[in-house]
C-alpha cells in the first residue's frame, strides 16, 4: 500500500452539488457596566460598523492540508482538517473516511471504525472504506469482522489488490495456508511488483511445505526490493530445506550486511553457525 493509505488526493468530483455555506454576520452591541451608572443617566452607545464577512475556508483546501499533515506525520492536524470537511460536506463519504484513518493512526480505533461505518452508510460502494474498516478490525483482534470487512471491499471493487493480500494474511495466521496462497495470487496478477506480496506468497508456500514454489517470489522480492531483511532470510531457509546450503549461507551474509545489529541478523547468525563445519 502507499503511503496515502487510501486518501483520495482531493474532494473534487466527489462534491456534486455546489456547497453553500451561510455566512452570518454578528453585530458587536456596546454595554455598559451596570453599576457605573447613575440613575437616570443617559445609555450613550456609540455606533459600530459590523465585521467584515467571513468565508469558510474552502473544502478542497481543507482537504488538501489534511492530506499534507497526513503525510507529514501530523495526524492530529489531519484528523482536525478531514473534521472540519466532513462538518462542511457532511454526505461526502470519502471525508469521514480519510477521518478514520487520522484516527486510526492516533491509536483511537474505536472512532476510526466509526468513521469509515459512517462512510459506508454514505456510500456503500466505496471500496477503501470496507478496507479500512477491516485492517482497523484486524488491528483490534476482531479477525471475523476483519474477514467480512475485507470480502465487501472485493464485492465493491474485485481488483483492490491490498484486500487480496489483507485476506490472504488473515487466512495464512489462521492456517488456511491454501486460501492464502490464492489470495496472494489474484493480488500479484493485479499488482505484480510488490516485494511485500511476495514475500508473503514465498513464506505461505512454505508453510504448506511447498518448498520449490518457494523460492521464485521470495527471489524476485529481493530484486524488488534488494535491502529487505526478511526476504534474504526466509529465502535463506528456503535453501537450507532445498539442500542448497552455499546459496543459504550467501542470503544470511546479506542479511547481517544491511542489518548488522537488529532481530534478523541475530536469526542469519544462528543459522550460519549451524553451516560452518
Amino acid at each position: 500500500m502507499s503511503g496515502r493509505q487510501w486518501l483520495v488526493a482531493g474532494l473534487g468530483v466527489m462534491l456534486l452539488l455546489p456547497l453553500v455555506v451561510t455566512i452570518l454576520a454578528f453585530t458587536s452591541l456596546a454595554t455598559t457596566e451596570v453599576d457605573a451608572l447613575a440613575a437616570g443617566t443617559p445609555l450613550a452607545v456609540t455606533p459600530t460598523a459590523p465585521p467584515a464577512p467571513t468565508h469558510a475556508p474552502d473544502p478542497d483546501a481543507l482537504y488538501a492540508m489534511g492530506l499534507a499533515a497526513f503525510e507529514a506525520g501530523d495526524f492530529a492536524a489531519a484528523e482536525a482538517a478531514f473534521r472540519a470537511v466532513a462538518a462542511q460536506a457532511p454526505d461526502n463519504a470519502t471525508a469521514h473516511n480519510s477521518l478514520g484513518l487520522a484516527l486510526k493512526q492516533q491509536g483511537d480505533l474505536a472512532a476510526a471504525v466509526t468513521a469509515y461505518r459512517e462512510a459506508i452508510t454514505l456510500n456503500p460502494e466505496l471500496a477503501e472504506a470496507h478496507y479500512n474498516l477491516g485492517a482497523a478490525f484486524q488491528a483490534d483482534g476482531r479477525r471475523e469482522e476483519a474477514e467480512a470487512a475485507y470480502q465487501a471491499a472485493l464485492a465493491a471493487d474485485p481488483s483492490l489488490a491490498p484486500a487480496h493480500v489483507a485476506l490472504g494474511t488473515l487466512w495464512q495466521d489462521r492456517g488456511r495456508v491454501d486460501q492464502a496462497i490464492a489470495a496472494y495470487l489474484r493480488a500479484l496478477a493485479l499488482d505484480p511488483n510488490q516485494p511485500g506480496t511476495l514475500i508473503s506468497l514465498g513464506t505461505a508456500y512454505a508453510n504448506a511445505g511447498r518448498w520449490q514454489q518457494a523460492a521464485a517470489p521470495l527471489e524476485r522480492a529481493i530484486i524488488l526490493a534488494p535491502q529487505d531483511a526478511p526476504a534474504h532470510y526466509n529465502l535463506g531457509l528456503v535453501y537450507l530445506v532445498l539442500q542448497q546450503p552455499e546459496r543459504a549461507r550467501a542470503a544470511f551474509v546479506a542479511v547481517l550486511d544491511m542489518d548488522a545489529s537488529g532481530q534478523w541478523a541475530d536469526l542469519a547468525q544462528q543459522r550460519l553457525e549451524e553451516l560452518s563445519p
